[in-house]
């Protein structure tokens, strides 16, 4: 009888004391953020000054390595968008919790995705596709094209012969013989005789500082066997812009290296 009367004691001033801990307070959410680098390799610090709260939520918008976290302080967080990085806090106790936004300036420019050796089909015939995905970073032929996937499609490729070769909008791939159900439009302009960004320029990339600036405009130009290794550029229906390498024409393929922007 003793031990269980210890017992409940001790579980009387353990309550007490956690109550004692909050005492009626509410948690006030507060921070500091700093930025050291450049983005895309941008490195974010944050000073949690946070008061009577016992346990935190972050939440980070694009551009940060991490989407949200639960630590007091989150460590090695990186930062690849140029321009406003938002930070949110929510601060918490068994009192209720407080929230608050801040954003602070990240300068560079923001980071490019990189796919390499995409293959497209010179005719639909061809074992290889002529449509392009950035979503689910595949090709697809047309049969494979329907309408849950048909706004996925980014670029397509059409070639009458090795001397009349062109990408397409998917909203356009009629030229390509196929029309793409819930079509999106993509700019594309095939041909340049000086092109804004030269294939030397295009292999060092490695962020969207050549491309940030560039204005697309549809040309309706066609390139060839001769133009190769021939400079493409696009701008996608959300605005994000790219460049194509057509690096290597097969007797019934061509091989292109594309770059475009992350965000």
């Amino acid at each position: 009888m003793k031990q269980f009367t210890l017992l409940v004691l001790l579980f009387a001033a353990m309550v007490s004391c956690s109550d004692d801990e909050n005492d009626g307070t509410k948690p006030v959410s507060d921070f500091e953020l700093t930025v050291s680098g450049e983005s895309p390799n941008a490195k974010l610090t944050i000073n949690n000054l946070s008061s009577d709260a016992t346990s935190y939520e972050w939440s980070f918008s694009a551009g940060a390595s991490v989407e949200t976290s639960e630590e007091a302080e989150p460590q090695n967080i990186t930062v690849d968008k140029a321009g406003k990085l938002y930070v949110m806090l929510t601060a918490k106790n068994s009192e209720g919790s407080d929230s608050k936004t801040d954003s602070i300036e990240v300068a560079g420019f923001s980071a490019i995705e990189t796919y390499t050796d995409i293959t497209f089909g010179l005719n639909e015939n061809s074992t290889y596709g002529r449509f392009y995905s950035f979503d689910t970073e595949q090709i697809y032929t047309a049969n494979l094209i329907n309408g849950e996937n048909g706004s996925s499609i980014h670029i397509g490729f059409n070639s009458n012969t090795t001397s009349v070769m062109k990408f397409v909008s998917p909203d356009n791939a009629n030229d390509a013989g196929v029309a793409i159900p819930n079509a999106t439009h993509t700019i594309v302009d095939n041909y340049q005789s000086s092109p804004v960004i030269t294939v030397e320029e295009f292999d060092s990339m490695t962020n969207d500082s050549l491309l940030v600036d560039m204005t697309v405009t549809y040309d309706q130009d066609v390139f060839g066997s001769s133009t190769i290794p021939n400079m493409i550029f696009f701008e996608l229906e959300d605005g994000r812009k790219g460049s194509i390498k057509a690096k290597e024409l097969n007797s019934d393929n061509i091989v292109t290296d594309i770059k475009i922007q992350k965000y």
